[in-house]
């Protein structure tokens, strides 16, 4: 019995230890964010300038890019909200046609850290094999 609970014991510490160690990258960005009454367009354009440290000029494409891009899809939903097969494939052109906007206004690494932070880090190395 005291073999196991000594066990035990050792296991929830390491479990314990290791929960330490995991630290949250962008906590305060999300507290900042969330203190501030922003939505759609206007949220994700400050987590970009935040997260991928643009400069002023790309800082007002990018602001533009996302307004226009939150614009196409409420139009989408709008249009589409019967269909849901055709809603999905207008948001993947709308995501397509943002993200290839993109490309004009982030340099290299910053396009990188911005298909990384929406989880599609994947997509830039599809389209690099067609180089």
């Amino acid at each position: 019995m005291k073999p196991l609970l000594l066990l035990c014991t050792v296991f929830f510490v390491a479990f314990e230890c290791q929960a330490q160690i995991q630290s949250v990258t962008d906590d305060n960005l999300d507290k900042k964010v969330l203190a501030v009454n922003l939505s759609g367009s206007d949220m994700l354009t400050v987590e970009m300038r935040q997260e991928l440290l643009l400069n002023a000029e790309q800082y007002a494409q990018v602001e533009q890019l996302n307004k226009d891009r939150f614009k196409l899809l409420q139009d989408a939903e709008s249009k589409y909200a019967h269909n849901p097969e055709m809603l999905s494939l207008a948001k993947q052109a709308v995501t397509t046609k943002c993200d290839k906007a993109l490309e004009s206004v982030l340099s290299e690494p910053q396009l990188r850290s911005f298909l990384e932070l929406t989880g599609r880090q994947d997509l830039l190395l599809m389209s690099e094999i067609g180089k």
